[in-house]
């Protein structure tokens, strides 16, 4: 058995935002002006989010270019971020967005507090590491399904 290591460097300016009807997307930019160095988005469905009315996208670009992680996750009970699968959520995708897949949004929180904590910022490298099982929080359904459902890489 290996041995245990405690990682207690935890960044906490990460912050968990649920996607609502009317919402404003320069929140995004208000929480980063707040010092925010990373957040969760809780999007609708399958990880989708506004890209019409009170479109996030161009926050997300904004927020990614500039080095702050932005995931997206689902508000739903039981279901995975599968963010390929329709316009809204590949749009995010292409703006920078890493997919939650079917870990619940204080997991993703965690996690990004966990990458962010141990000092890493480069934005690829953190996708890297966001989107690799580390301890179970992704599930094994996500190897049952066909690769490019789970395809990131734009």
């Amino acid at each position: 058995m290996g041995q245990i290591r405690l990682y207690d460097k935890m960044e906490d300016k990460v912050a968990i935002v649920k996607i609502t009807p009317g919402m404003k997307p320069e929140i995004i930019s208000v929480l980063i002006k707040m010092g925010y160095k990373g957040m969760v988005l809780e999007g609708y469905g399958a990880g989708n989010v506004p890209i019409e009315e009170n479109s996030l996208i161009g926050e997300i670009k904004k927020a990614t270019q500039s080095g702050v992680p932005i995931i997206v996750s689902t508000q739903t009970a039981i279901g995975s971020s599968w963010m390929y699968l329709y316009e809204c959520g590949r749009k995010a995708l292409e703006a920078g967005a890493i997919p939650g897949h079917d870990m619940i949004s204080e997991t993703a929180m965690t996690k990004l507090m966990w990458i962010l904590g141990s000092g890493v910022r480069d934005i690829e490298e953190i996708k890297r590491i966001f989107l690799k099982d580390v301890a179970g929080e992704i599930s094994n359904a996500r190897n049952a399904k066909e690769k490019r459902i789970w395809e990131y890489s734009l």
